[in-house]
């Protein structure tokens, strides 16, 4: 919940700040040596990402400078290999040959090719754009989960050639649940709930978007798990049977609709996904697109291309670039809000 949401209820609620060590027999047990008891309790751990995302418990200072060793290393380095063929590695993908030499080599290696899970025509989109832009797609995996590096090394893949690379880069998500007893995870690492987001063998326990649910990950997604389980958590501590079945959220999409390839190199929405009248808009395109969106520059020029195309190419990555920073309700993505201050667990 957006931080302004819960100030206005100070009296109910703590905010603690600190890396969970365990939790286990109604218990949570923090890095630092406290505990809390709960009777109630919702996972919502997200997911590490390797360089991507900075370690639980890393300060501004420590990360600074990761991001700025990285950088260096990635800009000076004449082979960059990027481990993950999901949106993110994708993304990084881009992200990285737009930055270094044209002869440095940059390979994307993606266990079963890129974007799995998406329809054949946008794998075969992404795949085609990373080709033209230089970008080496390999099918493989290294051997044995990696945290990455910004010095150069040789890395042995599944199928037992060798991977030379001055930076790796793992741009796979990996969920941060091994705080928990492994009967509450599946063989992914993901949290084993019913219909009611609970956990069957630990009624107290709840999960939102680290659970086994078969849908991807997006913002949509996600409020509907947390509806299932705020109504259930309230049925639960007022001593109820949990009955609220789960809805999932956006049902139309089952993959999220945007991709980008680097800065403003490429972009594609997938309109099959989308939110019907936001798909009707895209499609249109300019200049038969309704005022203003392209005609006052609301989106960008040209953002979605030509009438009834495909909406792709350079001016909508551009847009894509600053809309999360500008859409009403992402308040606290990709650090645009501050945490709220500190508060001692009454």
């Amino acid at each position: 919940v957006g931080s302004e949401k819960c100030i206005k209820n100070r009296s109910t609620w703590a905010y603690v700040v600190g890396k969970v060590t365990s939790l286990e027999n109604s218990r949570i047990a923090l890095e630092d040596g406290q505990a809390f008891e709960y009777d109630a309790c919702v996972l919502a751990v997200g997911f590490a990402c390797g360089f991507v995302k900075a370690q639980l418990g890393a300060s501004f200072s420590s990360r600074a400078e990761e991001v700025d060793r990285i950088g260096t290393s990635i800009r000076t380095a004449k082979s960059v290999a990027v481990l993950g063929g999901g949106p993110v590695g994708v993304e990084l993908a881009g992200d990285v040959r737009d930055i270094v030499p044209p002869d440095t080599q940059v390979a994307l290696v993606c266990r079963n090719g890129v974007l799995t899970g998406y329809s054949p025509k946008y794998q075969h989109k992404t795949l085609m754009k990373l080709v033209e832009l230089g970008i080496e797609v390999i099918v493989d995996e290294v051997d044995g989960d990696t945290p990455g590096s910004s010095s150069p090394g040789t890395y042995k893949l599944k199928s037992g050639t060798l991977l030379d690379a001055d930076v790796l880069l793992p741009a796979y998500s990996r969920l941060r649940t091994d705080i928990l007893p492994s009967g509450l995870v599946d063989a992914r690492g993901r949290v084993v709930v019913n219909e009611f987001m609970q956990c069957p063998s630990e009624p107290a326990l709840f999960a939102v978007g680290c659970n086994n649910l078969d849908e991807c990950t997006a913002i949509p997604k996600i409020e509907g798990q947390a509806k299932t389980a705020a109504a259930n958590i309230k049925s639960f501590l007022a001593g109820k049977a949990v009955a609220a079945k789960h809805k999932e959220g956006a049902r139309f999409m089952k993959t999220p609709f945007a991709q980008k390839i680097g800065h403003d190199t490429y972009a594609w929405l997938d309109t099959g996904n989308m939110p019907p009248p936001l798909a009707c808009c895209a499609r249109i395109g300019f200049p038969c697109c309704p005022p203003p969106c392209c005609w006052f520059c609301v989106c960008h020029p040209c953002c979605c291309g030509g009438p009834c195309a495909d909406p792709e190419g350079k001016p909508l990555a551009s847009f894509l670039k600053g809309a999360l920073m500008k859409t009403p309700g992402f308040i606290g993505m990709k650090g645009t809000a501050q945490a709220p201050t500190q508060e001692q667990m009454q």
